[in-house]
């Protein structure tokens, strides 16, 4: 898998070509250790195994739009995930969590 979404948590996952983005890969890696996910950094991705247990917590943006967007997606799958600084999406999509709330209170009537 390539990008910075994950389609599933469940099953072994990779990150892969992200070398570029050192600081992204060492983001991803803190932050789904913290919700209990084990998870490797490799020299250009990361190997995300699959976790039975997800928790939520709080998780640091490091200010990057991807972090704080990408770690949504897996709060609509795992109860307690806040996201810390959400507004750091500003700068590439303003309005990003107001429309992602629309679209959860959709899903959810």
């Amino acid at each position: 898998m390539q990008g910075s979404s994950f389609s599933c948590l469940n099953c072994l996952s990779f990150v892969k070509n992200i070398s570029h983005l050192l600081t992204f890969s060492a983001a991803i890696c803190k932050e789904l250790t913290k919700l209990g996910v084990c998870v490797e950094e490799l020299a250009d991705g990361v190997c995300i195994y699959p976790a039975e247990k997800i928790h939520g917590g709080i998780i640091d943006t490091y200010d990057d739009h991807r972090v704080a967007m990408a770690f949504s997606l897996i709060g609509l799958r795992v109860p307690g995930i806040v996201i810390d600084n959400p507004l750091c999406c500003k700068k590439t999509f303003e309005n990003y969590f107001d429309l992602f709330g629309s679209v959860c209170r959709e899903l959810n009537n």
